[in-house]
């Protein structure tokens, strides 16, 4: 291996410390830091005035009819870090 090759490698490789460096330091743009994200998966929806009046229950209108629902995710970002910063 030539003089040149050994400095260029060198050169990376202080680059990749530098870098691996930023990552241990960045703060996720996505999450807490927690890893997760949440994602909604089901919409809220209400009582209509046709659903209330085919129940015979008017008073129903507008109430909750169908909760949303929420669902934890892996944070994309994080993984990515994480396997970026693998082997350090």
């Amino acid at each position: 291996m030539s003089e040149k090759q050994r400095l260029k490698i060198q050169e990376l490789e202080a680059e990749n410390k530098r870098l691996k460096g930023l990552l241990n330091a960045a703060v996720c743009p996505n999450c807490d830091g927690s890893g997760a994200i949440s994602v909604q998966v089901l919409e809220e929806t209400r009582v209509t005035r046709d659903m209330a009046s085919d129940a015979g229950m008017p008073e129903l209108e507008g109430s909750v009819h169908t909760p949303e629902k929420w669902e934890a995710e892996q944070c994309q970002w994080c993984y990515e870090r994480e396997e970026a910063l693998k082997g350090q």
